[in-house]
């Protein structure tokens, strides 16, 4: 099994493979690099603290007038076929480049010794492709964003109908970091949630969250066979990688609407919270099938789930939008067995399904 951190570096590892001259390389690297990752992981001591010791320990945040923000609607909002013109300033093309093994930051790279010419003819050609893209509409961009009551209840969201907040829509379940970090003390470690960034439904302050799903992959997968069919292979992977980075782009373009048109949370310190699934702090993609009632975007917008939650087409992304502004990115890091079957149980789902899901995230079994 080879693993890749991003999506769009699937092409560059499935070439590899595919390669008579480049595949020995690749395996015999990779072997190298997880008896690596073992050797880290293996020597690691780890400290867990109880469940109940963590939730002493959660943030302190205040939930007031200063830090809840009444957004300007209640519900979902659908964008199909938006304007590639308003996201491809958005594309960070740092990205496009790493996954073409070429690691160097953009534009740096355009003038690097060792990157810089290839580099610069690799960002022209893509751009004149997306040039093209856009003038005949080659890939379509779809999005849906959500914004609806809610509370916290422990390491749960509830989300409710509307802000009479008496009518629950659905639980968003979350996990809650237990892991002590290398040298830290129970006493003066912050044990967080992600639910921490959400007013307790008991608090007597009505909070909001967000929920986003966006794609830039419409009709990539048929560009890219096309292409293929022409004996193109170099125009396939730019397409496949292209669609990849509008998919990011389009995430921080409708991040961008909903803090300054939709919820005004703040426009200044871009403070807040955007995890996509798949993250540290959110690592268990079944939830994103909660996000497919919430937001409705099989039927809506071409955007489909397969049965292990993955996204397609695969140039897309969905996650949450937390206001708080003390919101911050953390690790979930390692749980205990309590924590795994409370999960279990808040999901309704066999504890085997879980720890399938959850691969490598349990600890003190």
């Amino acid at each position: 099994v080879i693993q890749v951190p991003d999506a769009s570096k699937t092409v560059d590892v499935c070439k590899k493979l595919l390669s008579d001259n480049l595949k020995e390389g690749l395996l015999q690297e990779t072997r190298k690099e997880y008896q690596k990752f073992r050797d880290i992981h293996y020597g690691i001591e780890r400290k867990l603290v109880t469940i109940e010791e963590a939730r002493g320990h959660k943030p302190q945040l205040v939930f007031d007038e200063t830090t809840v923000v009444k957004p300007s609607f209640i519900g979902v909002k659908v964008l199909v076929d938006f304007p590639i013109s308003e996201v491809r300033g958005y594309i960070d093309w740092t990205f496009f480049f790493t996954a073409l093994e070429m690691k160097k930051k953009f534009p740096d790279i355009l003038t690097d010794p060792k990157y810089g010419e290839e580099a610069t003819k690799l960002y022209h050609e893509a751009n004149a492709f997306l040039d093209q893209i856009q003038k005949d509409k080659l890939l379509s961009l779809n999005a849906a964003f959500g914004i609806f009551p809610a509370g916290s209840l422990d390491e749960d969201i509830v989300i409710f109908k509307d802000d009479n907040r008496k009518e629950e829509l659905l639980l968003l379940n979350m996990l809650r970091r237990q892991e002590l970090a290398s040298n830290e003390k129970v006493d003066s470690a912050v044990f967080t949630c992600l639910s921490d960034y959400i007013a307790p439904v008991d608090s007597g302050t009505g909070d909001y969250i967000g929920a986003f799903v966006a794609t830039g992959g419409i009709g990539a997968e048929k560009l890219c066979a096309q292409f293929e069919g022409e004996g193109d292979k170099y125009k396939a992977i730019l397409a496949e990688l292209i669609s990849v980075r509008l998919a990011e782009a389009f995430a921080c373009k409708l991040d961008e609407m909903v803090r300054d048109e939709f919820w005004c949370y703040d426009k200044i310190n871009k403070e807040g919270l955007r995890p996509a699934y798949g993250y540290p702090s959110c690592p268990d993609h079944s939830e994103k099938m909660k996000l497919t009632e919430l937001l409705d975007f099989e039927n809506k917008l071409e955007i489909q789930m397969t049965e292990s939650y993955m996204l397609k087409p695969i140039a897309s992304v969905c996650g949450l939008y937390f206001a708080h502004p003390q919101a911050a990115y953390f690790d979930v890091g390692k749980i205990d067995k309590s924590q795994l079957e409370a999960y279990a149980s808040r999901k309704s789902m066999n504890i085997e399904d879980i720890k399938r899901i959850m691969t490598n995230r349990i600890l003190g079994e």
